[in-house]
């Protein structure tokens, strides 16, 4: 996945474009899914929620613009008087159940929580480094 920021104040989940797909090889497999996340924002303002979805529904689900667990959330990290945001890692993990032998595709996407910010993945606010974020997908016999 490039080096973008994401406007988080949409008011829904938007797609992060760090994507992985499995084919389990029983419907009673679990799949451990493990996404590691270099963030960074241009504002510490409420907070941005990461967190997965599956063939493209949100695992466990959201209501009332509440997201619930297994997420992420990243606050954001000023550095001291630079008005810049200190790139951070931000590790997810959901141990889920498909209960299916069809191909399945894990995306991380995020949300804002308050206030209006950008969410950078794999770069600082002030573009000046880059980072990899990753996605694991681990078929475990059920």
């Amino acid at each position: 996945v490039q080096s973008f920021g994401i406007n988080t104040t949409t008011g829904s989940p938007q797609a992060t474009g760090l994507t992985a797909t499995i084919t389990p090889a029983s419907s009673t497999s679990k799949i451990l899914v493990t996404a590691r996340c270099q963030v960074s924002t241009n504002a510490g303002f409420g907070g941005t929620f990461l967190m997965f979805y599956r063939n493209g529904s949100i695992l466990n689900g959201a209501s009332g613009g509440t997201y619930n667990f297994p997420a992420g959330f990243y606050n954001g990290d000023p550095l001291a008087n630079t008005g810049n945001f200190d790139t951070t890692g931000v590790v997810i993990t959901n141990y889920d159940s498909p209960a299916t032998t069809s191909a399945v595709t894990y995306t991380v996407y995020v949300a804002g929580v308050a206030g209006t910010s950008t969410l950078y993945l794999n770069r600082g606010s002030d573009n000046s480094c880059h980072y990899t974020s990753s996605i694991t997908l681990m078929e475990i016999a059920g």
